[in-house]
């Protein structure tokens, strides 16, 4: 039951990644999902523009040694916006994985998942082995799940759901889906 006093969340509005490179990223996003940029807030090739790390450690906790050097906003379909930032002096080149702490991958719902899998590999991403059927509450007729990794390694879940999921007795609300479009 929701507090009364509660304001509750609309959705998620974005989901933030930082990359090697932005324009690389950007073309992945374009190219694999039919993606578009809706604006640079921090163009990679207007060095003025950039984010000094230590200006934004109190706001967002980048390490005061780090520099946004790029950042874009782009619209992907029905869901969340995705936030690029590409970042000087990065702690870390590896992605994070399933088995790590915090947030390891975003799926994304498609209607044919042979056909985005095939785009996301063209795109220079690797798709893992699948895709695979759902199971327990998921399982239905065309339900799948196939994960892939972008040129530079962050994981994607492809989502092929045609029949509804089965919900537990307890539930009060139904997943949320984007619509077709």
């Amino acid at each position: 039951m929701m507090n009364s006093h509660a304001h509750p969340a609309r959705g998620i509005e974005h989901v933030g990644m930082s990359v090697p490179d932005l324009a690389d990223a950007e073309r992945f996003f374009i190219d694999a999902f039919d993606a578009s940029v809706l604006y640079r807030l921090i163009p990679r090739d207007n060095p003025k523009a950039r984010q000094d790390g230590a200006d934004m450690s109190a706001v967002n906790g980048l390490d005061p040694k780090a520099d946004v050097v790029g950042l874009s906003m782009m619209r992907l379909g029905q869901g969340p916006n995705i936030e690029l930032f590409e970042i000087e002096g990065m702690r870390s080149r590896t992605p994070a994985e399933v088995m790590d702490m915090g947030l390891t991958h975003f799926s994304l719902l498609v209607e044919d998942i042979n056909a985005v899998g095939r785009a996301m590999e063209k795109a220079g991403g690797t798709m893992l082995e699948g895709p695979r059927e759902f199971f327990a509450q998921e399982a239905g007729e065309g339900n799948c799940m196939w994960f892939g990794r972008t040129p530079w390694g962050t994981l994607i879940e492809l989502v092929q759901l045609p029949v509804a999921p089965d919900y537990d007795e307890v539930a009060t609300q139904q997943r949320w889906l984007p619509q077709s479009r």
